[in-house]
């Protein structure tokens, strides 16, 4: 949504006032899938926009956020430093991550099998 917003040469703002409710998750392994299919979510739609708009920018942000939060947090998880996100929750990101491009291509073939079909 955010994206679209922005690519139509609209701005986003901040609203103090604004209210979002969230729903807290009360046992780890749900609120690492919820984190899990964020993370996944914002892979597959980097990949759309390398694929189909050919935004090259992407793979600089991949590497960057690789080389800079992603490699150190889990280097941070493995060595069990102080503040580090707990080790499963740090695969689990970095697996839904590095499986966004994969699904973004099984998505695309499932839709164009079934217009195929249609």
């Amino acid at each position: 949504m955010f994206a679209r917003i922005l690519g139509h040469g609209y701005r986003i703002v901040y609203e103090p006032g604004a209210l979002c409710w969230h729903e807290h998750r009360r046992e780890w392994r749900d609120l690492r899938r919820v984190l899990a299919g964020y993370a996944l979510g914002t892979y597959v739609w980097h990949t759309g926009r390398l694929l189909e708009h050919g935004d090259l920018r992407i793979l600089r942000l991949w590497w960057r956020w690789l080389r800079r939060h992603q490699l150190p947090g889990l280097i941070r998880s493995l060595l069990r430093r102080p503040g580090a996100e707990p080790l499963d929750m740090t695969v689990a990101l970095l697996w839904a991550c590095a499986r966004g491009p994969a699904v973004y291509v099984a998505s695309r073939l499932h839709a164009a099998q079934g217009v195929a079909r249609a």
